[in-house]
Order: structure tokens, then C-alpha cells, then sequence
């Protein structure tokens, strides 16, 4: 999935590497009590990096329910009296020690890389990659799925045994084309539209375009090859499409089918954006 920032947007999104988190780990007492167990073990052991990611993070994912608000008040108490001295990732820990009191997922901040959004940019994420939406708006995409599994940081249903299991514990070196979460560029299509691709190459499921047109000008996006989805996120315009006027504003979604053409003439009043969705490489660029 894809996830473009309309607003500043945070996330956590792919894991650290297993350095990093093992100095996470050896840094924070209350992490290093829920832990102790597995680190115990792994010193004993010649896990792989991966065998040793899952190994801690399904532990402390699967960790006594009680122990871990314990241990997460224990948290907050000790982060708060660092003061204003405090810096990441426990600065971002405290915060979501008091957005979710007693969660697990406020230990995910020593684990997940954190993502810091402006709007326009985008983070793409594979599948199987874990990730959290913080704060902020964004305009998601993501290939067709029969699930969402969570585990944290969440009022919802959760499903650890299965979200433990399901991971690929990729760390952010092991990519070579695209770590996981990290922030995504996109290619200008033309002086009014951004594109999205997945950098991924076995993912071709989807892209997503940004377009701002100007108010008072026209425009007309290029044709795809497949059909499309339209979400106008502000401003409006007259459109034609198929010899038929429709009118977009804010919070309108159409579908525009394959080869067609539409023409916009955005309002006199404000500039409009919308997002488009379809098929990677549907587009010429």
C-alpha cells in the first residue's frame, strides 16, 4: 500500500535494524524487563538477524497484558521527569504512552523506523510490512486485500498470533530496491500532476497521482489504458467526460473508464486538487 501525506503526517512504518533496536532495548529499563526473557535466550543462540527480530518483537507483542501497562506507567513516570531534555525515540514513546495509556504498541516506537511526512510526500509499504498512521491526513492506496491484521495502538480487533507470524522482519538494509516505509519521491507527469509509483517492480497493482490545477485554468490529464478512480480533495471545477458535464468538488469520487478523456476548467475562486488512481504503468509518462 501507498500512502501520500495532504497534511505534516507521521507514521511509524518498517522495522529498525536489529543494532538499533538491541541498543533500544539496552536503554530502556522497561522494554528490558518485558524482554528479559528472549534476550536471555538469544544470547545463546545464533539466531539471523530476522530469527532474532521475530523472536523480540513477537515476545514483546504477545507479553502479559497487565505487565505491559505496568510497565508502560513505569515508562511515562520515568520520561516525564526527564524534562525538556528528552529526545527520540522517547520522546515519541511518552507521547504515545499518554495517546494510548498502558498500549503495547507505545513500545513500537524502540522498534519502527519513525516517519516524518510534508504534504506531497509518500511512503509506499510492501506487503506483510508492519506500519502505524500517527497523525495527520493522507490519501491511501493499496492492492486488493481480504484483511487489515492489528495489533496496537488501536481500539480494534486484534489478531497478535496472526500479525506475529505474518511479518516478513525485513530490516531497512535488506531491501535493495526500496527500504520499507521509507519516503517515497514522485516523478512530475507534467507541471500539474505528481505520480506515485511503487518502486517495488513485482507490484503492479496500483499508482497514485497528485494534481492541482490552478483556479481559472484548464487541463486534461493524460488517458490510461485502464479505468480510474477520482477523489477531489478541494476546490471545484467543470468537467466533460464522454460528452457528459459533471461538476467536481470537494469530497467527490468518479470512476473514469479506460481511454476516456476529461476536460476540467478549475473555478475562478480556488485551485483544485484531486488524486487518481490506477494501474502502474496504465499511464504513458
Amino acid at each position: 500500500e501507498m500512502a501520500c501525506a495532504i497534511t505534516e503526517f507521521e507514521a511509524l512504518a518498517g522495522f529498525q535494524s536489529v543494532e538499533t533496536i538491541l541498543g533500544n532495548i539496552s536503554n530502556t529499563p522497561e522494554l528490558k524487563l518485558l524482554l528479559e526473557e528472549p534476550m536471555a535466550e538469544l544470547e545463546s543462540s545464533k539466531l539471523e538477524s530476522r530469527e532474532m527480530l521475530k523472536t523480540l518483537f513477537s515476545a514483546l507483542m504477545k507479553s502479559n497484558n497487565e505487565f505491559v501497562e505496568e510497565q508502560a506507567m513505569n515508562l511515562k513516570s520515568r520520561l516525564q521527569s526527564v524534562g525538556e531534555e528528552i529526545t527520540m525515540p522517547d520522546k515519541l514513546a511518552l507521547r504515545l504512552c499518554n495517546e494510548y495509556p498502558g498500549d503495547v504498541g507505545v513500545f513500537c516506537a524502540y522498534f519502527m523506523c519513525y516517519r516524518c511526512l510534508k504534504p506531497g510526500q509518500a511512503v509506499f509499504l510492501g506487503a506483510n510490512e508492519p506500519h502505524a498512521y500517527l497523525k495527520g491526513d493522507c490519501a491511501e492506496v493499496m492492492a486488493r486485500s481480504d484483511n487489515v491484521v492489528r495489533a496496537g495502538l488501536t481500539p480494534k480487533l486484534r489478531d497478535v498470533e496472526t500479525l506475529c507470524s505474518m511479518l516478513t522482519y525485513s530490516e531497512p538494509h535488506s531491501h535493495g530496491f526500496f527500504p520499507p516505509g521509507n519516503v517515497l519521491s514522485p516523478f512530475n507527469r507534467d507541471e500539474k500532476t505528481n505520480v506515485y509509483a511503487p518502486p517495488d517492480p513485482n507490484v503492479h497493482e496500483f499508482e497514485l497521482e497528485r494534481t492541482i490545477v490552478p483556479k481559472g485554468e484548464s487541463y486534461i490529464p493524460k488517458t490510461s489504458d485502464y479505468g480510474c478512480v477520482i477523489l477531489v480533495l478541494s476546490g471545484s471545477a467543470k468537467a466533460k467526460c464522454s460528452d457528459e458535464d459533471f461538476e467536481f468538488r470537494r469530497g467527490k469520487t468518479f470512476f473514469q473508464a479506460a481511454g476516456s478523456q476529461i476536460e476540467i476548467e478549475a473555478s475562478a475562486t480556488d485551485d483544485l486538487m484531486y488524486f487518481r488512481t490506477t494501474t502502474k504503468g496504465a499511464i504513458s509518462p
